[in-house]
């Protein structure tokens, strides 16, 4: 067996994106992965309309959801949530963390930097 490079602390993998996704699911569909991913990914790909659906509303984006979706033979080649809208500036503004989030270069050789909290929200 090789050698793992890097593991995450239990810690970090209860705190995690996917572990909180993982809950999510256990509360919409009570699906007991029970941390196995593999399970969680099995779900996913025989899912794929629900799956995609389930992340937008678990990431909270903020738009209008389409729940349309073209199947290809080439997995590659789907396409989920077709014709769904979203403001990509609303989304990506609304974080709770100081972050920069743009960074605007003007005539003025200066660097202004924006983020959600320079507008008080």
């Amino acid at each position: 067996m090789q050698k793992k490079l890097w593991e995450a602390t239990i810690s970090q993998k209860e705190n995690s994106n996917l572990r909180s996704f993982e809950k999510f699911l256990n509360n919409k569909y009570n699906f007991k992965s029970n941390k196995n991913y593999k399970k969680l990914l099995k779900w996913s790909l025989q899912n794929p309309s629900s799956f995609w659906s389930d992340i937008w509303d678990f990431a909270k984006v903020k738009g209008v959801k389409s729940l349309k979706n073209k199947f290809h033979k080439k997995f590659t080649k789907n396409q989920f949530l077709v014709n769904s809208k979203l403001n990509f500036a609303e989304n990506l503004l609304v974080k709770k963390k100081f972050i920069i989030h743009l960074i605007m270069v003007g005539d003025i050789p200066r660097t202004q930097n924006h983020s959600r909290n320079n507008y008080g929200n």
